[in-house]
């Protein structure tokens, strides 16, 4: 039959060695591999090179892993009834992981996952604590105020529990709508408040909901848009108007005032370009869409410099300018001016560039220049071109480049009425010298009985 294998060998201190002689150290030792397919109690330690379970292993005591195996020789398992079970170090000091009987695990440092970190449950959460003395603790949970929804919890107090106690700073419901409970900061910015911020604190952009954090005093529920920490641009609250104001430095002249603003403090700069590109362009329209005023109370535009109005177009097409006496010195007759208007030229013309064409009248101000040099203005044509500097960046600059010649047309009446007057006068003379002249004759006939 041959050799029949050792199976189950005793010494004389009933030590059981399967698969080899007891060392009469163990009450039983395995040579080989050791598999259970059921249950396994152990009353003590468990140690050994290798085992496979299939089935159930329960210890009250501890299970070691030899230092060939895959943990090494850094740590080994405890398992009991009240601690649940752990990972601990070589010196049985640290726990590495622990596993509470409910299911709670808690790692001594970080988690290294090659796929996921699974977290099931309702309303299943990720703590994050900071060991810090003064960091609140995080959290990330599922169906935290309603099915389907995820929050980012921070606890409310230092070391605080952020789901029991704490503020939602990231929230995203069932359909995917986001809610920040502050800003939204893309970048490092110098801003805080309730606001949506893009840059690195110097050159950046931010839409500010409310103002907070600002040394400005904002409406509640004010928009305001803002560039190298500075306002640009602000949208008033509803109740309000909801006006929008436009500034280059922050300031303007009534920041909640129940109208339209464009701010501006640079000098020989204007204010607002309008740029019409079509071939055939029109210009800003002026439309009182529920009224028809037609009086000189209501008017479509007004120019007011810093101490009184300069120029209105009232709502019935007149228009008026400033001429206050109180704001005129050194008043003095005008010269005469019937020969000079006399020497004026009416002509005849058409545009160079002009969509339709067609004849106009008017005067030529050169030659208007010669007889009333006051009456013409020369303006510089003004253009801007980029230039790009050494350390390559583009800035733009404007240059003159000929100038154009116009003339004060709102001044032409009045001349037209000192001449009116001089014409006046001097008809009348001549009148009053033809009736003197006529009556003289009427006495001759008279003394001559015809």
């Amino acid at each position: 039959m041959g050799t029949i294998p050792l199976a189950i060998l005793t010494d004389a201190s009933n030590n059981v060695g399967i698969g080899a002689a007891p060392s009469g150290s163990y009450k039983l030792e395995v040579t080989g591999t050791a598999k259970v397919s059921s249950t396994l109690l152990l009353g003590g330690a468990l140690t050994g090179a290798a085992a496979t379970f299939s089935g159930t292993l329960t210890a009250n005591g501890t299970i070691q892993q030899n230092s060939s195996q895959d943990l090494g020789t850094s740590a080994y398992f405890s398992a009991n009834v009240t601690n649940g079970f752990r990972v601990l170090n070589a010196a049985n000091t640290i726990g590495l992981l622990s596993i509470t009987n409910a299911g709670a695990a808690t790692f001594s440092s970080s988690v290294t996952a090659g796929d996921q970190i699974k977290v099931t449950g309702s309303g299943a959460y990720l703590s994050i604590y900071d060991t810090q003395a003064s960091s609140k603790n995080w959290a990330i949970r599922a169906g935290h105020d309603a099915v389907g929804d995820l929050a980012i919890r921070q606890s409310n107090s230092t070391g605080g529990d952020p789901i029991s106690a704490g503020t939602n700073r990231l929230y995203f419901s069932s359909t995917g709508a986001a809610t920040f409970s502050t800003s939204i900061t893309i970048g490092t910015s110098g801003y805080a408040g309730n606001e949506l911020q893009m840059g690195n604190g110097s050159t950046d952009f931010a839409i500010d909901l409310a103002g907070s954090g600002k040394t400005d005093v904002y409406n509640s529920g004010t928009l305001t848009f803002n560039t190298a920490l500075t306002e640009r641009m602000r949208i008033t609250q509803i109740a309000s108007g909801g006006y929008t104001k436009i500034t280059n430095n922050g300031s303007y002249v009534n920041s909640s005032g129940n109208y339209h603003e464009i701010y501006t403090n640079r000098n020989n700069e204007n204010v607002v370009y309008i740029t019409n590109v079509a071939a055939s362009p029109y210009g800003p329209f002026l439309y009182f869409s529920n009224a028809a005023p037609n009086n000189t109370t209501n008017y479509f535009l007004q120019c007011v410099d810093s101490s009184v109005v300069c120029f209105t177009i009232w709502s019935n097409g007149t228009t008026s300018g400033r001429s206050d006496i109180r704001l005129k010195k050194n008043i003095a007759n005008a010269t005469p001016k019937l020969d000079n208007l006399m020497k004026l030229r009416i002509v005849n013309y058409e545009w160079k560039e002009s969509i339709e064409g067609g004849k106009e009248l008017g005067l030529i101000a050169q030659e208007v220049e010669e007889v009333f040099p006051n009456l013409v203005i020369t303006e510089p044509i003004k253009k801007k071109r980029e230039i790009e500097q050494e350390d390559g960046t583009i800035i733009e600059e404007e240059y003159e480049e000929g100038d154009y010649k116009s003339i004060k047309n709102s001044v032409l009446p009045y001349i037209t009425i000192k001449a009116v007057q001089e014409l006046k006068i001097e008809k009348d003379a001549e009148i009053l010298e033809l009736k003197k002249q006529i009556e003289e004759l009427n006495e001759r006939l008279n003394k001559a009985g015809l």
